[in-house]
């Protein structure tokens, strides 16, 4: 089950690119193999909140990005998720990790 920190994201989420929207539902398909809990923390942002979190990049802008919570997860966990989606999607984009949660 897909899960949203804010209200906002969720209409939001309809504006994805459809590849982007594709590897979100493989992503949560993943997690509840696994029976880990699955958190969208963003998608599509509009130019202020961009600007407000000093992004470089357009991806989140233009609907070809998306946040997760990695809480619940182990370090394995989120090792697994990376190599595999690494392997079957890397060609379609980059995975990073930040620690913005810890610092809101």
């Amino acid at each position: 089950m897909i899960s949203f920190k804010h209200r906002k994201t969720i209409p939001r989420t309809l504006n994805l690119h459809p590849i982007t929207a594709a590897l979100l539902l493989y992503s949560s398909i993943w997690a509840k193999q696994r029976e880990l809990p699955f958190v969208v923390t963003d998608t599509v942002s509009t130019h202020e909140e961009d600007r407000e979190l000093n992004r470089v990049s357009t991806s989140h802008l233009d609907g070809r990005a998306f946040d997760l919570s990695l809480k619940g997860w182990t370090i394995d966990d989120q090792t697994d998720y990376f190599i595999e989606f690494s392997e079957k999607y890397g060609h379609l984009g980059a995975l990073t990790t930040s620690r913005s949660e810890e610092r809101r």
